[in-house]
């Protein structure tokens, strides 16, 4: 757990997370709060890597119309020893966990529900929450179990023995079938119960603003604060603070989710960058010895262009992906639920990739190549079966290297072999192969990919990006 008096702070993206062909992006500066004093300190509980408590990206994709979080995750077992495991897998991936011992899912109350249930299926299991997602743990010699649980609504059985790598896969497609449920059922515009304008205005006065960066020269700043209380009050005396410190020409938008958009042309992006940690300190500055006081969480974002070709959409984006950044380097939230899984551990334990195979990571590849094949019908058979890379075959069969369809579209000639376009010296791994073996070929070969063999036939691939992503939480844009 980070020291309370330095968790408000803005963190450095470097190079990572600018905009496409953007070089004018800002780039994200480091800089904590050096005033907290006479702060009252609570019983805290830590969920790593979730940002509510600092000054964080939030996701402002366009289309999106809530605040991009931590996938919350509830899992129901009898198995104490399981639930300890999964436990400190998932909050080292990142996600926010819940643990119940117990054979049946029992909701309890809280200001917020969950996304995702994995549960021990014992026949006869029931949940009345209508949005939860739920993948059903069953075991191997009880087919007519997997039938029950899908037929009582479980939306992904996992057979037993499964280990939390090999569920992570499944969490994360969950993750998108969720956005993608919710994304369908939302409405953009403005809430006639909100004082400002809603998303369309913001994307719309946000390309504006750009579009006049060549007129008069100025930077053009885009915040975005998510917050979450019980007090709808509080949530108006903070915004109304907001709005009255707000500097000149600034625009301030009520998104839906409880968020607030602030699109600002100035001179200096730290003017901007510095009010909005100020207003982040300002939320947070609260008499916590107050039982009676309901908790007001903020959550905020920063980007900055001066390059009139960057699109809104863009900005958009670039504030999702420092989101992404920013939650790898640990920081966490703040909770004042000291009872909450006090039997486990409350600190994760060894690396999220102890236990994990090539198998558990690589991306299975849907179609084989052999080498002689012309790059015209490679083509039309990759896009056939939604490859975006092939493994490529001798004449004998044998393995001799991987080809990609963004090289064989500049190829010229579509009756030449695809053997001269394959990837040189792509290092061979077992399907079996441990995280150790598997990633120190990436220092010792020249190669960003793997291809995954089983029994000398190629299965997968694994690309070094693949490492990346698997020990950084998926961020969904959920209620």
């Amino acid at each position: 757990m980070f020291p309370l008096g330095d968790h408000l702070a803005v963190h450095r993206a470097s190079a990572i997370g600018c905009l496409n062909d953007s070089p004018d992006v800002e780039p994200f500066r480091h800089r904590s709060q050096a005033n907290q004093a006479n702060r009252k300190v609570i019983s805290l509980r830590h969920v790593p890597r979730f940002p509510h408590a600092s000054l964080i990206f939030s996701s402002g994709v366009a289309g999106s119309s809530m605040v991009a979080r931590a996938l919350r995750i509830v899992v129901v077992s009898e198995d104490r020893q399981y639930l300890r495991n999964g436990y400190d897998f998932f909050v080292a991936c990142g996600y926010e966990v819940e643990t119940q011992c117990d054979t049946i899912y029992r909701e309890t109350d809280r200001f917020h529900k969950n996304d995702l249930l994995i549960y021990d299926y014992v026949a006869n299991q029931a949940t009345s929450h209508h949005s939860l997602y739920k993948i059903a743990v069953v075991s191997a010699n009880r087919p007519d179990h997997v039938r029950q649980a899908i037929s009582e609504g479980a939306d992904d059985v996992v057979v037993r023995p499964v280990t939390p790598a090999k569920l992570l896969v499944r969490i994360r497609a969950a993750a998108a079938i969720l956005e993608a449920r919710i994304a369908i059922s939302q409405q953009f515009g403005r809430d006639v119960r909100n004082r400002y304008p809603g998303e369309g205005a913001f994307l719309g006065t946000l390309q504006q603003t750009i579009e006049q960066i060549s007129i008069h020269g100025h930077y053009v700043c885009a915040t975005m604060f998510a917050t979450a209380t019980e007090d709808p009050q509080r949530y108006q005396t903070w915004l109304q603070d907001l709005a009255t410190t707000a500097l000149p020409n600034s625009r301030i938008f009520e998104l839906s989710g409880k968020r607030v958009a602030v699109v600002t042309p100035a001179t200096a992006p730290e003017q901007v960058s510095d009010w909005a940690a100020e207003r982040l300190a300002s939320a947070s500055v609260t008499d916590t010895t107050s039982t009676e006081q309901a908790v007001l969480r903020v959550s905020g974002s920063f980007v900055t262009t001066r390059n009139e070709g960057t699109s809104s959409e863009q900005m958009a984006l670039v504030l999702n992906d420092r989101l992404n950044l920013a939650l790898s380097l640990g920081e966490g939230l703040l909770i004042d639920e000291p009872h909450e899984n006090q039997w486990l551990s409350q600190q994760p334990t060894g690396s999220i990739f102890d236990g994990m195979t090539a198998r558990d990571i690589m991306r299975p590849t849907t179609i084989e190549l052999p080498d002689n094949e012309p790059v015209g019908s490679a083509l039309e058979k990759m896009r056939l079966w939604n490859a975006d890379i092939a493994p490529v075959l001798t004449s004998d069969g044998e393995p001799c290297g991987l080809i990609r369809v963004d090289d064989l579209v500049e190829v010229e000639d579509p009756n030449q072999p695809i053997r001269q376009h394959c990837l040189p010296n792509v290092p061979k791994v077992s399907w079996d192969a441990n995280f150790e073996e598997f990633v120190a070929l990436f220092s010792s070969n020249d190669s960003s990919w793997l291809e995954v063999l089983q029994d000398s036939h190629p299965v997968g691939v694994i690309h070094c990006d693949d490492l990346t992503s698997m020990n950084t939480p998926v961020m969904v844009s959920l209620p």
